[in-house]
């Protein structure tokens, strides 16, 4: 990383259930590297996570996200151990197959006794994932 302190202001990406704004700082002055992340999303297309995590079938809606998260360290692994901060990841309707549902949740799914047919959808009333990390442990 180069010496000195980035900053990256606000970075506003218009999508139609509103914009994402995000924001990071890094200061390769410091060692380790302090870094922080913030990101403020009310609509992303259910569909774009989909598509990046590789998941099967067809998957509809949209998700409000909400970040703020900090780190520090020269390495990926050093800034993950040190992750500190809230992150909300919520959606209520949409869709989505039954393939990525239990790719998603099967460890879940299996331990509650719940049978999801591999055709078919699976309709998304609310999802919700809320919680924060300390140390690098996600809770």
């Amino acid at each position: 990383m180069a010496r000195g302190r980035m900053q990256v202001g606000s970075v506003r990406l218009a999508l139609p259930a509103g914009p994402v704004v995000m924001s990071m700082t890094a200061d390769a002055s410091a060692n380790p590297v302090p870094v922080s992340l913030s990101v403020h999303a009310p609509g992303i297309p259910l569909a774009l996570f989909a598509r990046y995590a590789g998941l099967p079938g067809q998957v509809s809606g949209t998700a409000r996200v909400e970040a703020n998260l900090r780190g520090s360290g020269r390495t990926v692994r050093d800034l993950a151990a040190s992750l500190d901060g809230p992150v909300l990841v919520a959606a209520v309707g949409g869709r989505i197959s039954n393939a990525a549902l239990i790719r998603l949740a099967s460890a879940s799914l299996d331990a509650l006794g719940i049978k999801v047919p591999a055709q078919g959808e699976t309709a998304l009333r609310c999802l919700g994932l809320a919680g924060s990390f300390g140390n690098g442990v996600a809770r």
